[in-house]
């Protein structure tokens, strides 16, 4: 039986020609290439410039210390979402401040975000998580600094306005599993132009006139080869998600699950919420033994791993949270078959007893 996995890249004979191209110049480091590539991103934004790196991490460590933080520092961020974000916080010496999210969207709650600002924070850090806007007209009027991680909904519109260009900085990544990929590799993008020449400077440590502590985090020509042709194709691959969950809502509108929705959504990933007191892993077992991988869409909340409490909203998704095969490149075939196993698994939601596993399931990003 073939398994359908939960994420698979979509690269194709464009993106392999663009590669050999690259390997026959000679130039495969950082050269013309990643200019060329970031100057296709910012305009693609709508800023005034961008700089490219070798992941998604490097990009918010370097876009925090452009911005000045430091130890003693404080950065906002929700605690649903992924590590690398409070791995770049910590990478400063700053101070990481755990915020919980928003129901309707799985976003920064403006609310809890407000409650925390104080005299040491200095960002505000927000994903749009799984592809869906964040409320970030009020998170905008506190005053400080945003940074938009746009990892989930590059191409995605707010208000008239691409987003990634709201903020002082915005980052991305190009994960294997991202909207678009260069297997790893990541972006940020400003129109301030003093923050973009600090950035360029400190991801190259060599041929200096002074020496500061700068990173090695350069991306080369050969991934920046692939990501031109691949935001060629973001606005197809964004019409094929939103195709995707389009036919997936239609086949489960009739069970007990909350579906994903909205005009402003990109679909980077297509996340269900079953009842309350439900079994997760189980159900992500009964998927597993027909074929098909699904996840939770976050491996473990932030809270969890700093060992705070209070997050009520972040558990509650947390534990019901289910992300399905969603990605461009996946076949009628394979939709047909995601569908008719849903179709036989979320009836059973309706019972009012709790699916109890036999035996647990390992989860990977």
């Amino acid at each position: 039986m073939r398994t359908i996995p939960h994420s698979r890249p979509s690269l194709g004979a464009e993106e392999r020609k663009k590669v050999v191209a690259t390997l026959r110049s000679g130039q495969i480091a950082q050269g013309r290439i990643v200019e060329r590539t970031e100057k296709a991103f910012a305009d693609f934004v709508g800023v005034k410039g961008a700089v490219l790196f070798n992941s998604g991490t490097a990009a918010c460590h370097l876009a925090l210390l452009a911005l000045g933080i430091k130890k003693k520092d404080e950065v906002i961020l929700p605690s649903y979402t992924c590590s690398a974000l409070l791995n770049a916080i910590y990478y400063t010496g700053a101070k990481p401040i755990l915020c919980d999210v928003h129901r309707s969207n799985f976003n920064l709650d403006p609310a809890e975000a407000r409650k925390r600002i104080g005299k040491k924070t200095s960002a505000i850090i927000i994903p749009y998580i799984f592809g869906a806007p964040a409320n970030l007209k009020e998170l905008i009027e506190f005053k400080v600094p945003i940074v938009e991680d746009i990892s989930h909904n590059i191409g995605a519109d707010y208000q008239g306005r691409r987003i990634g260009s709201f903020g002082k900085i915005s980052i991305c990544s190009f994960y294997a599993t991202k909207m678009v990929t260069s297997g790893e590799g990541g972006i940020a993008l400003s129109n301030d132009e003093i923050l973009l020449k600090r950035m360029r400077d400190l991801r190259d440590y060599d041929e200096k006139e002074n020496y500061l502590l700068r990173y090695n985090y350069k991306l080369t020509d050969i991934q920046a080869s692939i990501l031109l042709v691949q935001l060629k194709k973001l606005p197809l691959f964004i019409a094929r998600r939103k195709n995707l969950a389009s036919e997936y809502n239609e086949a489960f509108s009739r069970y007990n699950i909350k579906l994903p929705s909205g005009k402003e959504h990109v679909f980077y990933r297509y996340v269900v919420q079953i009842p309350k007191n439900r079994d997760l892993e189980r159900i992500i077992l009964l998927f597993q033994r027909k074929g098909i991988i699904c996840r939770r869409p976050v491996y473990k909340p932030l809270h969890r791993y700093l060992h705070q409490e209070g997050f009520p909203v972040t558990e509650a998704i947390w534990h019901s949270a289910l992300s399905l095969p969603l990605y461009p490149s996946l076949t009628k075939e394979e939709l047909r078959k995601v569908v008719s196993v849903g179709q036989s698994i979320f009836p059973q939601l309706t019972r009012s007893v709790t699916l109890s596993a036999k035996r647990r399931v390992s989860y990977y990003r």
